[in-house]
């Protein structure tokens, strides 16, 4: 998973690299597609990336809203099963 700044109003975005087609997901509440275990968000074409919330969690503590995140597959690693890590790495970048 990589995570690069975007421009003021790109929001958050997660593009499925493993996918050349409708990889584009974005991060918004009307795109939850499911919250049992964990959160999924997917685009209209079904296309989805599921643990969004600790990485999700990281970047509102951080005030980051707009981000593109490129992942290679449909799950975001879990990590230690909190933000913190993704808190560590990103801190460690700026």
């Amino acid at each position: 998973m990589k995570l690069y700044p975007a421009a003021a109003d790109y929001g958050i975005k997660f593009i499925r690299k493993d996918l050349s087609d409708n990889n584009v997901i974005e991060a918004l509440w009307s795109n939850v597609t499911n919250t049992n275990l964990s959160t999924t968000i997917s685009n209209r074409k079904g296309i989805s990336v599921s643990t969004i919330e600790h990485l999700m969690s990281a970047l509102s503590g951080l005030h980051i809203d707009n981000i593109k995140i490129e992942i290679n597959g449909p799950e975001v690693p879990i990590m230690d099963g909190s933000s913190i890590k993704f808190v560590n790495l990103i801190n460690s970048t700026s």
